[in-house]
């Protein structure tokens, strides 16, 4: 005992400072966790705001082949639901024949926009190598959109309904009379159907469709009518028409291949009458 006395008294400054050194790792390793905690946390949140931003770009990398997929099941539906209607020219109506397609839908993504233009083009990211070729129409979901003017094995040029060079044939939806559909340059909402009789019953709301004789799907959707004008020698009306298909927010477009178009302008060529002497 008294052995432990001297050697405590002796050694005491160090015993003192052993302590001291206990107490302070101890404080030490309470204070690191806290430390540790503080740091685990604020990492993880900058971990987990890297992983959120990571998702936002992978997302939006994937929306656009996503987005390819979804025109692609969109066209591969339009073959199966509109491909198979043929035009009956003797009663002027739409029948069905099951083993014959008519139309061929091409999904295709607007690479090039102008819509502030007097002479509008597009460009679209399919060409020949697709199978897409000069005449063929160009459709949205909801209406027409124009029609291919120049194609290259990649990527196709084409003419929007927003074109004061570019006219096709349409006609209202409860009238067999056909009429022309223009553009005059104003407005890229709006187009206008020229010429319609003056003894026909003409009033807004109407639907325009596309005439058998254009590019596009018979009776496909144009637009509604806006506006009525009455005027010329002859008295017809002018309609403004609405587009059902906003061009500002195209994306994706469906290049329509009537199958029929060769047969059909042959059959035309070598029916129209010969005039002898």
């Amino acid at each position: 005992m008294r052995l432990i006395l001297f050697l405590i008294l002796r050694y005491h400054p160090f015993l003192v400072f052993l302590i001291l050194e206990i107490v302070c790792v101890s404080q030490l390793r309470k204070d690191r966790l806290y430390h540790d905690s503080i740091f685990v946390q604020g990492s993880s949140e900058i971990v987990g705001q890297f992983r959120s931003w990571e998702t936002e770009i992978t997302e939006y990398v994937e929306l656009g082949r996503v987005n390819r997929q979804l025109a692609e099941e969109n066209a591969r539906l339009k073959n199966v639901l509109l491909s198979s209607k043929r035009f009956d020219t003797a009663s002027l109506i739409h029948r069905v024949d099951s083993g014959k397609q008519q139309y061929d839908f091409i999904a295709a993504r607007l690479i090039r926009v102008s819509l502030h233009e007097k002479q509008n083009r597009f460009t679209i990211d399919q060409g020949s190598l697709a199978g897409i070729r000069v005449d063929d129409a160009v459709i949205g979901n909801k209406g027409v959109v124009g029609k291919v003017v120049a194609v290259s094995p990649k990527f196709a040029t084409v003419v929007p309904v927003i074109n004061i060079d570019y006219r096709f044939p349409a006609r209202l939806k409860r009238s067999n009379h056909i009429a022309t559909m223009t553009w005059d340059g104003d407005d890229f909402n709006e187009g206008t159907l020229n010429d319609i009789p003056g003894y026909e019953k003409v009033r807004k709301g109407d639907t325009v469709v596309a005439d058998y004789y254009s590019s596009y799907p018979v009776d496909f959707p144009v637009g509604k009518v806006t506006a009525v004008f009455k005027g010329g020698e002859e008295g017809n009306y002018q309609l403004k028409v609405r587009y059902f298909e906003d061009l500002g927010k195209l994306s994706y477009v469906y290049v329509v291949r009537n199958l029929f178009k060769e047969e059909l302008k042959k059959l035309d060529e070598t029916s129209k009458p010969t005039v002898r002497e």
